[in-house]
């Protein structure tokens, strides 16, 4: 990267990382676009037993386990702020519709319905167990360490 290049206080990957192949050099490109200290912060699929029908039609290359995300985060050159699980209450009705029913695809109707009745009991739940709960998600909060 040029030194003119512009740089970034925060950069924000929400579920793109599961579909890279090569996630540690990705993670050691968005830090090269951050400011000194900058934040990645990043979501993505988690529970790698998860890995089903939706997944792989949408072209990913895995679900993260927590120790995964944190082992690239700290290769890629980052501190890890925090890690936590999103959304507890959907791993059985994921693991039901894509690992055991192998649904081929996601309806507008399931997404409505996920919104509106599974996010607000998902973040209550987060609240309550402070994002330690497995969920079907990671959301890390990632620093770049000082050059």
């Amino acid at each position: 990267m040029s030194s003119g290049a512009k740089k970034f206080d925060t950069i924000f990957y929400a579920h793109v990382l599961e579909h890279i192949e090569h996630d540690l050099e990705e993670l050691k490109l968005a830090s090269s676009f951050l400011t000194e200290s900058g934040k990645l912060i990043v979501v993505v699929p988690s529970i790698p037993r998860l890995y089903g029908s939706v997944d792989a039609l949408s072209g990913h290359y895995r679900r993260f386990t927590r120790s995964e995300l944190m082992s690239i985060s700290k290769m890629a050159g980052y501190e890890i702020e925090s890690i936590k699980y999103f959304n507890p209450i959907a791993i059985f009705p994921y693991w039901v519709m894509y690992r055991f029913l192998k649904v081929r695809n996601v309806g507008s109707g399931q997404l409505g319905l996920y919104d509106r009745v599974l996010v607000p009991i998902a973040y209550r739940t987060i609240n309550l167990f402070k994002g330690k709960l497995p969920g079907v998600n990671l959301i890390a909060v990632l620093r770049k360490i000082k050059d």
